[in-house]
C-alpha cells in the first residue's frame, strides 16, 4: 500500500533526489522560469487582491511557498509535488519498479521532454498536471490509503481553482473519460461521488473569492473580453458583425473593418477597440449582448462550432516547449514586480539564461520531437507484439482523453498556443518511457531463465 505519512530516511533522500532532478532546469537558467503573467500572480497573493482575469489561488501558493523572501522556494516546492504524485504513478503502473528505476524514469523524461521548462515556471500551468496526476491516482491507485486519497482530492480541487481552464477541464473529464472508457471496454469508475462533490466546489470557490474582494460572485470580471478576443481570433466577431450591425448599435461595429489578428491583441493593446471605447468594465454588457447574439444564431453557432472541432485538433499539435520564455526587460510588469516584492533576486531574474536569450529552444525542440517519435514508434511496436500491460493502455486512454479536453477549452476560451498545450503533453511520453522500461525488464527476466 502506498502511504504518504511512511517518512523514513531513504525515502527522504528518494524524494530529495527526484525534486533535485526536476529542479536541474531552474538551476541550469539560473532563476526560475518566469512568463509576463507571472507578475499577476506574485502581486495578487502578497497584495490579497483577486485579479480581473484569473483566479488569486495560484497567487497564494506562490506567497505561501516563498515565504514571502523568495521565488526559488515556489519553484522547488513545485518540483517536489510533481515527483511526489509521478513517482506514485510510476509505482501504480508498474508495481515492482525500484526507486533507483524511478528516478532513472525521471532523468530520462526531464532529458527527452519539455518538463524542466514547465515545472520550474512561475505560473499555474504546472497546476494542469498536478490536477491530472492527482485525477489519476484518485480513480486508478485501487491501495491507496485514506489519507492518500484526500490529499488526492485537495490537490485536485486546489489545483482546480489555480487557473479558469482548470474548473472547465474538472467539469468535462470524469464525463468524457466515463463515455471513453465504456466504449473501449475499461472497467475503470471515472464519476466517484466526491469528485462530483468537487466540480461545484471548485467553481463556488473562485466565485467566492471575486465576491468576497470585489462583490462580483463570478469566476472572472473579464471573460466577456477574452470570449470576445476568442471570437476576434477565429473569424467569427467579424462574420457575426457583418450580418448585425445594420440592425444594432453596438459601439464596435465601427471597427468591424480594423479588428485585430489576434485575440491577445484584441484584450490587451492599448489601441484596441475594448480600450478604445471605454475598457473591460464599459463594454460588459455589449459583449455578451454580442456572445449571446452569436450562439442563439443557428447558422453561426453551427460555424462556431466546426471551427471549436478544428482549433482543438490544431491545438493538440502545438507542442513546442519555451515559446513563452522571452526576454522580459527592465521596463516589463514581470521585472517590476520581482523588484518591488523580491528586490534582492532581481539582478539574478535580469541575467538568467532566459533573460540574456541563451536557452536554444530550437534544437531543444527538434531533439524533443525525435525523441518523441522514436518513442512512439517503439511503443507501437510493443502494442502490437502485446508487451504492453493493460495498466499502461488504461493510462494511455486517459491522458490522450486529458489532453483533449485541455485542448478543447484552451483553444475555445482562450486561444491556441504551445504554451497551453506543453503544460501536460510530456505526460504522453512519460507513459512512453514507462512502457519501454517495462519490456526491457521484462525482456531481461525472459531472456535470464
Amino acid at each position: 500500500m502506498i502511504n504518504f505519512v511512511t517518512l523514513t530516511k531513504k525515502n527522504t533522500l528518494y524524494y530529495a533526489i527526484g525534486s533535485t532532478i526536476l529542479f536541474m532546469g531552474a538551476l541550469y537558467n539560473t532563476f526560475p522560469f518566469i512568463n509576463g503573467d507571472s507578475s499577476v500572480y506574485i502581486s495578487s497573493g502578497i497584495e490579497n487582491t483577486v485579479p480581473y482575469e484569473r483566479p488569486i489561488f495560484y497567487g497564494y501558493f506562490l506567497r505561501l511557498t516563498s515565504f514571502k523572501m523568495s521565488l526559488w522556494l515556489p519553484a522547488l516546492a513545485q518540483c517536489g509535488i510533481l515527483f511526489m504524485l509521478l513517482s506514485h504513478m510510476f509505482k501504480v503502473l508498474l508495481p515492482n519498479i525500484t526507486k533507483k528505476q524511478s528516478l532513472l524514469v525521471t532523468l530520462v523524461l526531464c532529458l527527452g521532454t519539455g518538463v524542466w521548462f514547465e515545472v520550474a515556471k512561475l505560473m499555474a500551468d504546472i497546476f494542469t498536471a498536478y490536477l491530472t496526476l492527482a485525477f489519476f491516482l484518485y480513480i486508478f491507485e485501487k491501495a491507496a490509503s485514506t489519507f492518500s486519497k484526500i490529499l488526492y482530492l485537495f490537490i485536485i480541487l486546489y489545483s482546480a481553482t489555480c487557473h479558469n481552464s482548470h474548473l472547465v477541464i474538472l467539469t468535462l473529464a470524469p464525463f468524457l473519460l466515463w463515455f471513453i472508457f465504456k466504449l473501449v471496454g475499461i472497467r475503470i469508475k471515472t464519476l466517484h461521488w466526491p469528485i462530483l462533490v468537487l466540480i461545484p466546489l471548485s467553481w463556488a470557490a473562485v466565485c467566492t473569492s471575486n465576491y468576497v474582494d470585489n462583490g462580483n460572485f463570478t469566476t472572472s470580471r473579464a471573460s466577456h473580453v477574452f470570449l470576445m478576443g476568442k471570437m476576434v481570433e477565429n473569424g467569427m466577431l467579424k462574420h457575426h458583425l457583418d450580418r448585425r450591425c445594420d440592425s444594432k448599435d453596438w459601439k464596435i461595429c465601427q471597427y468591424a473593418d480594423s479588428l485585430p489578428i489576434t485575440g491577445w491583441q484584441f484584450v490587451w493593446d492599448p489601441k484596441s477597440p475594448v480600450a478604445k471605447t471605454g475598457g473591460w468594465d464599459a463594454n460588459k454588457v455589449e459583449y455578451n449582448d454580442i456572445l449571446t447574439s452569436i450562439i442563439t444564431t443557428p447558422n453561426h453557432l453551427f460555424l462556431l462550432m466546426y471551427k471549436s472541432v478544428i482549433e482543438t485538433g490544431a491545438e493538440l499539435l502545438q507542442c513546442d516547449y519555451g515559446t513563452d520564455l522571452i526576454r522580459f526587460d527592465e521596463k516589463s510588469n514581470i521585472q517590476q514586480t520581482i523588484y518591488k516584492y523580491y528586490g534582492h533576486e532581481y539582478n539574478r531574474s535580469r541575467w538568467s539564461r532566459q533573460s540574456i536569450l541563451e536557452i536554444p529552444f530550437d534544437g531543444l525542440n527538434m531533439w524533443y520531437y525525435l525523441f518523441l517519435i522514436v518513442s512512439t514508434v517503439w511503443v507501437a511496436h510493443l502494442y502490437s507484439i502485446q508487451q504492453i500491460p493493460n495498466q499502461l493502455i488504461s493510462a494511455y486512454v486517459f491522458v490522450l482523453a486529458i489532453l483533449l479536453v485541455n485542448a478543447f477549452v484552451t483553444a475555445n476560451f482562450a486561444n491556441i498556443g504551445d504554451r497551453l498545450n506543453t503544460r501536460i503533453f510530456w505526460l504522453l511520453p512519460t507513459l512512453h518511457i514507462l512502457s519501454i522500461l517495462h519490456s526491457l525488464i521484462h525482456n531481461l527476466k525472459t531472456a535470464s531463465k
